[in-house]
């Protein structure tokens, strides 16, 4: 169980921090499975279960009931993000680092 866990939260800040984003840029070609953490979670969960000779019904099982944590933490996650943003900007802003706001937010969408 610890090892599907492992996998659910590796699968969601894979796509979180954007790393299947660079995959697809580097290899010129989308891949929908990793764009979807909820995807990718299934099927690396499901298959990691059934290559350690599990039942695939409790396989099926237990993948779907990753993804749908890996929904919740993926929320979270950005969640988390948007107040780290904000708070960055915050401190970037100040009348001292005028200069700085790129290190935070280099596309200035933050307001």
């Amino acid at each position: 169980m610890i090892d599907i866990i492992m996998i659910m939260v590796c699968c969601t800040l894979f796509n979180q921090m954007g790393l299947c984003e660079a995959i697809e840029h580097f290899i010129r070609h989308k891949i929908p499975i990793i764009n979807c953490a909820k995807c990718f979670t299934f099927w690396t969960s499901f298959t990691y279960l059934i290559f350690i000779k599990n039942d695939i019904l409790l396989s099926l099982f237990y993948s779907f009931i990753m993804s749908y944590i890996s929904i919740w933490l993926e929320l979270f996650l950005g969640y988390m993000t948007i107040i780290y943003n904000k708070l960055c900007n915050e401190i970037h802003t100040s009348e001292k680092n005028q200069g700085d706001r790129d290190e935070c937010d280099p596309e200035n969408k933050l307001p």
